[in-house]
Formats: structure tokens, C-alpha cells, sequence
């Protein structure tokens, strides 16, 4: 669990701040000078994350919250389920992961009943999902609101 937890992050953290990179290779887009192409490839090789239909990953892409939670729930479950979650979250590819995820207290969305989606994730959001998804206690620290999860990342030293 440990690996794919320092696998999960990586990539996760690569995808939210990594330039853009060519790539080739075990997705025809990804190539060895990819820096998350280890975190990819054991993910891959988990079934945690299949890439695009078209055999690409696009890791040089920005994450949005719906791709950030299913490679997030499927690290920790075969069987997400869960629809109407959100008032934007209904029966979509990604309802499951979010419904999941919400459905697990990790996630709580926005106060106006949505989740938000297709919306790129930031740092901030991501270290929070990862915090409550791997139950790491957020630090003892005061706002802004993210603070917390991302002291804990760091005293985890899960930040590269």
C-alpha cells in the first residue's frame, strides 16, 4: 500500500505541476524523460488508471477533479458506486468516484450543492482529497483552509 500510496502522490503531484513533456512508450504518448512515467506505469500496471481511449495519457495535461477522483478511488476500491451525488454530478463515466468519494467524507464539494467536475484541481484541493482518502490527520494549524493538509503532506515528506 505504501508504494502505490508514494506512487499515487507522485503522480498526482507531477500532473499538477509538471511542464509539458513529449512522450512515447507503454502509453504511445508517454516516453522515458516523462517524470511521472514510473508513478504511470505501476498505476497502470495496478489497474488503477487505463488512459484514454485513443491509448494516450496526457500527463502534461491539467487533472481536473473528476480525473483526480477516480485515480484516487480506484487506488482504494474495485467497486465505486454512487450517482446524484451533486446537483452537477449525475450519471456521468465519473459519478461513481465522486459519489464514492463523498459518500466516504472525502470530498464535501461546494456550498451551493456542486461539485465542480470539469474544473482543473489545484494543490491545495488535491492535498486535501489525499489527506482524508489515506486518513492522515491534518496538521494543527490555522487558516487559510488548506493549510492543514498540506502540513500534513509535508510532515509525511509526501511533497517533492
Amino acid at each position: 500500500m505504501k508504494f502505490y500510496f508514494t506512487a499515487f502522490l507522485l503522480l498526482a503531484l507531477v500532473a499538477l505541476t509538471s511542464p509539458q513533456v513529449k512522450a512515447q512508450e507503454s502509453f504511445e504518448d508517454l516516453d522515458s524523460s516523462d517524470p511521472s512515467k514510473e508513478a504511470i506505469e505501476a498505476l497502470q500496471e495496478a489497474g488503477v488508471i487505463q488512459g484514454y481511449e485513443d491509448g494516450t495519457f496526457r500527463s502534461t495535461n491539467t487533472i481536473n477533479r473528476a480525473e483526480f477522483l477516480k485515480i484516487v478511488v480506484e487506488a482504494m476500491t474495485d467497486n465505486p458506486t454512487g450517482s446524484n451525488c451533486f446537483t452537477d454530478v449525475g450519471e456521468e463515466w465519473y459519478a461513481k468516484y465522486v459519489c464514492y468519494a463523498k459518500d466516504h467524507g472525502d470530498v464535501s464539494g461546494y456550498s451551493d450543492g456542486t461539485f465542480n467536475p470539469g474544473a482543473a484541481i489545484n494543490f491545495a484541493e488535491a492535498s486535501k482529497v489525499i489527506v482524508n482518502v489515506f486518513n492522515l490527520d491534518p496538521a494543527e494549524v490555522s487558516a487559510p483552509w488548506y493549510r492543514p493538509y498540506v502540513e500534513s503532506l509535508s510532515t509525511q515528506a509526501a511533497i517533492p
